[in-house]
């Protein structure tokens, strides 16, 4: 029994002491995606070396995200690293397997990677930048082995790079449509009861001008945009589909309103 006891707390202190540390490339979050991948060098060096801190220091510091890199003899496969401008001294900062990710507690308050290594711990402030910026500050140490970086740059901004964009939002809700006696309950129904045939979501390119009738459906199955070519009348479904942004007819000459 005291065995067993004593195997059990020795489990519990095991698990206590694992970290599962996000992707330090990738974060993905309700406000959108932070993509810091095509920032990091992945030849080993890192992609901010030596960065002089805002206040006075006798320490230079280099910061790579997503990918270790190295540097001196002891920043071996590191997040960050800190030197003396005398080169003497170097100290492991962060690694990548401590990342830790926040999105900011509000609006107006900017997205964060952190890093964490025994006391030390790094936090790199990320500040979107709409033009062509792209730098690191760093902000110094303070408190004791706290250190404060701040990366401006595009992909420091939600789908700023390699993010994807939320999905636009869904159009009035389908209800039925009744004209002429003949309800429809669907997109679908009403473009399949016009008299000519029309493609559905055909290959793109499409000729131009384009040589037959064809339906652009969304992501929520209603008809977004729709080309009819060389029909003598327009159906009076056509007025059901509540959804459509675009219309467009070719070679129509004579076309009426059925």
């Amino acid at each position: 029994m005291i065995y067993w006891l004593k195997s059990f707390i020795s489990l519990l202190i095991a698990l206590s002491t694992l970290i599962v540390a996000d992707d330090p490339c990738r974060f993905e979050h309700s406000k959108g995606i932070i993509d810091l991948t095509s920032l990091g060098r992945t030849d080993g060096k890192p992609a901010y070396p030596d960065q002089t801190p805002s206040i006075g220091s006798n320490y230079v510091y280099s910061y790579n995200p997503c990918k270790p890199f190295s540097e001196g003899d002891a920043c071996k496969g590191v997040a960050a690293c800190q030197v003396s401008k005398d080169r003497t001294l170097t100290f492991i900062l962060a690694k990548q397997d401590s990342a830790e990710w926040d999105a900011g507690a509000g609006p107006g308050t900017n997205p964060s990677i952190s890093y964490t290594l025994d006391t030390k711990r790094v936090s790199v402030e990320l500040v979107c930048a709409t033009d062509e910026i792209n730098e690191l500050e760093v902000l110094g140490e303070a408190p004791i082995n706290t250190y404060k970086f701040r990366l401006t740059n595009k992909c420091a901004c939600w789908n700023g790079c390699g993010g994807v964009p939320p999905p636009p939002p869904p159009p009035p809700p389908q209800q039925n449509c009744t004209i002429n006696g003949s309800t429809y309950s669907s997109d679908r129904e009403i473009i399949q009861s016009f008299p000519f045939t029309i493609l559905i979501n055909p290959p793109q390119p499409q000729s131009s001008p384009p040589t037959s009738s064809y339906a652009n459906v969304g992501i929520y199955s209603r008809v977004i945009e729709l080309i009819l070519v060389n029909i003598p009348s327009i159906p009076p479904a056509l007025f059901c589909l509540n959804a459509m942004e675009k219309l467009s007819i070719f070679n129509s000459p004579n076309v009426v309103i059925s």
